[in-house]
């Protein structure tokens, strides 16, 4: 494992995803249907080949500029409520192929995840505490198998609301479940991964 301290969104960390399965990319790699699976194989091998992004240009919406720019702020929050310092990192390189980019890390063994979400969404996180984390399960599992960290917090925060209720925080540890899943899924790509190459190159 190995931490890279770029800026996220800069050229140094979209360079670093590339031929990678990264956070977003585990939820399809695991829980995909079939076809879902193959193209993220295909995707893999073109970004290895080209080192370029085979996904679309990425367009950020109201609602996730919204995170982006509140992102700081609940940094904070968080730090104060729980007396813990986040450290903001780049990107956690397991291997090759495989990648995750936490919104931040804890004494170099506790991920973080932070969402900023509208305050209909951060409602369903106060109702249900335990499980708000869920919405992000794949990726948060996924953080947790790539890093070999012992913990990962999943923190929603909403400036809207009181301050007793504008942070949700669920703690969340590696499932043997979900992680074997993961590692099953990942031997499956490495070979589909190295099939494909060896018909192309």
């Amino acid at each position: 494992m190995k931490i890279y301290n770029c800026e996220q969104r800069s050229e140094e960390w979209h360079n670093l995803r590339l031929g990678r399965v990264t956070g977003t990319r585990i939820k399809d790699m695991t829980a995909g249907k079939p076809s879902t699976f193959e193209n993220l194989c295909r995707k893999i091998v073109a970004e290895k080949i080209t080192g370029f992004s085979a996904d679309p240009p990425f367009k950020i919406s109201a609602a996730m500029q919204h995170g982006i720019d509140t992102e700081e702020e609940a940094r904070s929050v968080f730090e104060f409520e729980l007396m813990e310092k986040i450290e903001e990192v780049g990107f956690i390189e397991k291997d090759e192929d495989f990648g995750v980019s936490p919104d931040g890390i804890i004494d170099n063994c506790v991920g973080v995840e932070l969402k900023c979400p509208q305050p209909n969404t951060h409602i369903g996180y106060l109702m249900d505490p335990g499980n708000a984390w869920k919405a992000y399960l794949w990726q948060i599992q996924g953080g947790l198998w790539v890093s070999g960290f012992d913990l990962w917090y999943f923190v929603s925060y909403c400036p809207n609301f009181q301050e007793d209720k504008r942070l949700v925080v669920s703690k969340i540890l590696a499932i043997p479940e979900y992680q074997d899943k993961i590692t099953e899924k990942a031997k499956k790509l490495r070979a589909r991964v190295k099939e494909i190459l060896g018909i192309v190159q």
